[in-house]
């Protein structure tokens, strides 16, 4: 599945093509009509033509009811149409069976005819085993996979593409063992969504969100005003947008198929993402053109609770000559990802994002890099703001074969870790894509996602959840002068967005503090302890749970410091300008007094004390209130003042000689100003060395 291109091509329904195959003439206008619509890239119908040449089981459609696009019918088997005495290659037609089986997915059919192909002795079609071995591997027939790709290596003259990629999959099977031995891979359940109204049947994928409690997906269903088009010009099933409820991940009511201004049954259309304020859906919507498929994003906007007609985006996504597809819009609604094939990218389809402007305007269009794209094709983009998550799929990395479901952990327009992947039973031998999860909750709690895993042909939707074990965190208490542990100091841990208490903890005699939790949104840690100063720290949780190999995490440190209470006042107190740590003039002849007085009695040692007004976080406040300290401290050295008779700490805005605020809450300038200061304080004689 390298070099598969995911196939949602609109498809004649199957009734149509057995008409078709009983008035035709004879067996090579079948093999024509064949030919043609492989050409085409429309495999289920040249499927259809090549089984009825080779005699073998051809599709039904049971009437209307139980449709499923390339559904197929156990019937008994045909005679071949093909007169015996007729000239035909029947290797080609083995061959292009099989390619059209496995180009909608039908990887136990197309294992059949590829073995078939690959062990004729006249095959002119050396490929045949190296799909054959795709095909294995996808039907999780790992072993046989692993033989065939060998004996394709080894046989196979050319160093080419295939080669390669034949050696990337003994890789693929190497990571499959590896993958589906992960100790987590209990932990998760996977379930196919709903079969009656999300899964009935055709191609069902492309999950996402209206709002809160709507639910949508794109389908390829057949539905009662579906049946108008049936003996005309086009009856076709396309792919249409599908709403249904959902409240609390249960399904709510049916299922109803989205409408827009000037809609047309034959557009196909799907891969849904609605702006934050619900007024605009992108989407994407694609169609033919000669035997390729070309897909373009568009917009439409929410006005009388009508959606508008579809607007193609600009060429700042759009590229005349490419594709973009599977527009995702992040939660805060500032940019617009996607996948593209335009040029300026590392390989076939690769991952872009652009900003957001003004009512959703698209801007310029970036490339996520060489860490996030590879030379293959990466898809179906997705990012949870809430742990700066990015998933994806991707066929170009050694995964479980085909599209696998990988995540990077960084900001939009920055930096991303290099890509994980999800692993087993998230990702299978088959295609994962189209994640999506939720914000405020671990990335991994509700997840809904597209794979053809367990169908015969189709994608289908699936939901997976994974549960979390509990995780140890462990925090330790210092003061902020000594750098000592503090014993029995309170940790209070509540949850920083609703303000909720969650634990509360005394430290032990080495100042640390743990406990266990399976759930941690953004905690705030609040230290304090009696005659001590107090520490508040913040820590994201949910950045951290789901690392699948950690079992123990460190909470930030909180430092906190025995309050001094001076019963004489300082010997010398000079004052600072805002965010100064600068010694203005006056200053200077009062630290020149200090000088003298110090040579004059060399048995004397001063506490140099930094402190500042309170302006700006805690963490800076502790910073200047140092600078302040150390300017005092080298001016002493550089007037030849003894080191051993200094001691230098800060104490921030911890230790205000004035208030800060008045009692009404209004700024109080005088006491900043007196806050801004290094206070000198004579303590005993010098310590001799």
């Amino acid at each position: 599945m390298l070099l598969l291109n995911i196939n949602m091509n609109k498809f004649y329904l199957a009734f149509v093509f057995s008409i078709v195959l009983v008035t035709t003439a004879n067996a090579q206008n079948v093999l024509a009509d064949g030919n043609k619509y492989f050409a085409k890239g429309m495999y289920f119908e040249a499927a259809t033509c090549y089984e009825k040449v080779l005699g073998v089981n051809k599709p039904s459609l049971d009437k209307v009811q139980g449709y499923t696009p390339y559904g197929h019918k156990k019937m008994e088997p045909k005679k071949p149409l093909t007169d015996p005495k007729t000239t035909y290659n029947r290797d080609e037609v083995v061959f292009k069976l099989a390619e059209s089986y496995r180009s909608y997915t039908d990887y136990t059919k197309a294992e059949k005819f590829y073995k078939k192909a690959a062990d004729s002795s006249k095959t002119s079609f050396p490929l045949s085993r190296y799909w054959y071995a795709i095909c294995l591997r996808s039907n999780k027939k790992y072993k046989e996979a692993e033989a065939q790709y060998n004996q394709f290596i080894a046989s196979y003259g050319t160093d080419d593409i295939y080669k390669k990629s034949a050696y990337r999959e003994l890789d693929i099977l190497k990571n499959i063992a590896k993958l589906t031995s992960n100790k987590d891979s209990a932990l998760y359940t996977v379930v196919k969504m709903d079969s009656a109204r999300i899964n009935p049947g055709g191609a069902n994928s492309s999950p996402s969100f209206l709002s809160k409690k709507t639910f949508l997906f794109t389908s390829s269903r057949l539905d009662s005003t579906d049946l108008v088009g049936i003996g005309k010009k086009h009856p076709f099933v396309a792919n249409h947008i599908y709403s249904i409820g959902m409240e609390n991940g249960k399904i709510t009511g049916e299922p109803v198929r989205l409408s827009f201004a000037n809609d047309t049954f034959f557009m196909d259309k799907g891969a849904t993402a609605v702006t934050p304020d619900g007024k605009k859906m992108f989407f994407t919507i694609w169609h033919h053109v000669q035997d390729k498929k070309v897909y373009s994003i568009v917009v439409s906007e929410l006005k009388n609770n009508v959606w508008g007609e579809p607007i193609k985006v600009g060429k700042t996504v759009n590229v005349e000559g490419y594709s973009s597809k599977q527009p995702f819009v992040t939660s805060d609604g500032k940019y617009l990802l996607f996948s593209s094939n335009r040029p300026g990218g590392l390989g076939g389809f690769d991952l872009w994002y652009a900003e957001l402007g003004r009512d959703s305007y698209v801007l310029d269009a970036y490339n996520f890099g060489d860490v996030v794209n590879s030379f293959a094709d990466e898809q179906a983009p997705y990012y949870q703001n809430t742990t700066h998550n990015l998933v994806f799929s991707s066929n170009g990395r050694i995964g479980m074969g085909g599209f696998d479901l990988y995540r990077a952990k960084g900001r939009i327009g920055a930096t991303f870790t290099v890509p994980a992947n999800l692993g087993y039973p998230a990702n299978s031998s088959k295609d994962e894509i189209d994640f999506i999860s939720s914000e405020n909750v671990p990335l991994l709690d509700n997840v809904y996602f597209s794979s053809d895993k367990g169908d015969v042909c189709c994608p289908q939707i699936y939901n997976l959840h994974k549960v979390l074990v509990p995780k140890t965190f462990t925090g330790i208490v210092l003061d902020s002068i000594s750098h000592e542990p503090v014993a029995n100091s309170l940790v209070v841990v509540s949850d920083s967005v609703t303000g909720k208490e969650m634990y509360s903890y005394k430290t032990d005699n080495t100042g640390k503090y743990s406990f266990k939790s399976t759930e941690l949104p953004s905690l705030s840690l609040n230290v304090s302890k009696e005659e001590y100063t107090k520490d508040q720290a913040n820590y994201t949780g949910m950045d951290h749970m789901e690392e699948i190999d950690a079992d123990a995490f460190d909470l930030p440190v909180l430092q906190i410091r025995k309050i001094i209470k001076h019963i004489t006042p300082p010997d010398i107190i000079i004052y600072f300008e805002f965010d100064s740590a600068s010694v203005t003039a006056l200053g200077k002849l009062q630290l020149d007094s200090m000088v003298d007085r110090l040579k004059a009695d060399t048995s004397l040692t001063i506490e140099i004390q930094g402190n500042t007004d309170g302006k700006g976080s805690h963490e800076y406040n502790v910073r200047l209130g140092k600078n302040r300290a150390k300017t005092c401290y080298d001016y002493f050295i550089k007037a030849n003042v003894d080191k051993k008779n200094l001691s230098l700490v800060t104490f921030g805005m911890d230790h205000p000689a004035d208030k800060n605020t008045l009692e009404d809450g209004t700024d109080n300038p005088e006491g900043r100003r007196l806050n801004r200061r290094v206070e000198f304080r004579i303590l005993k004689q010098a310590k001799t060395e």
